[in-house]
């Protein structure tokens, strides 16, 4: 994983080679309140042209999205 952008309390992005497969991620944070903050994560597979792999790999950046809920929450 390399680090492409870093900004503070604010977002990162990232560059994820896994073989073959490359992934571009980004992440966003976006302060609600003094007790709420909205994260935002999106990625993005250049290259792969397969219109099913949405459907595969969506159930697993939301189980990624819930296990980053869990443990920001847990710190709390």
């Amino acid at each position: 994983m390399k680090v492409v952008e870093f900004e503070p309390n604010s977002s990162f992005a990232v560059e994820i080679q896994d073989g073959p497969v490359r992934t571009n991620g980004r992440v966003t944070f976006e302060v609600l309140d003094a007790s709420h903050t909205r994260i935002t994560i999106s990625a993005e597979f250049p290259g792969i042209d397969d219109p099913t792999l949405k459907d595969r790999l969506t159930p697993l950046i939301q189980r990624s999205a819930r296990n980053i809920k869990t443990l920001v929450e847990s710190e709390l």
